[in-house]
């Protein structure tokens, strides 16, 4: 079932901001550990560093094609925010 993850403009801001990979995670029993957390349910974005840190998540009305696409404008600053915060630690 196609989901605004799989919305065109979505995907092309997804490449824009430097995300390599999406992979989309059934809200089932088997799951509920990974959901546990991230903070997630259905119909749940949440974009992560490459170590699984959560950087951004997008959940119930906040998930919506605008929303992400603005928000993924300034995921490269946060990211980069991300990584001296680490450095710092």
């Amino acid at each position: 079932m196609p989901t605004v993850f799989d919305a065109p403009n979505v995907t092309l801001e997804l490449r824009k901001a430097g995300v390599k990979q999406l992979a989309k995670v059934v809200a089932n029993a088997q799951n509920t550990e990974l959901m546990k957390k991230y903070s997630a349910g259905a119909n749940t974005l949440v974009i992560c560093a490459p170590n699984g840190d959560r950087l951004m998540s997008f959940a119930g009305p906040q998930c919506t094609q605008s929303n992400i696409c603005s928000a993924l404008k300034t995921l490269p600053a946060t990211y980069a925010a991300y990584q001296q915060s680490k450095k710092k630690s």
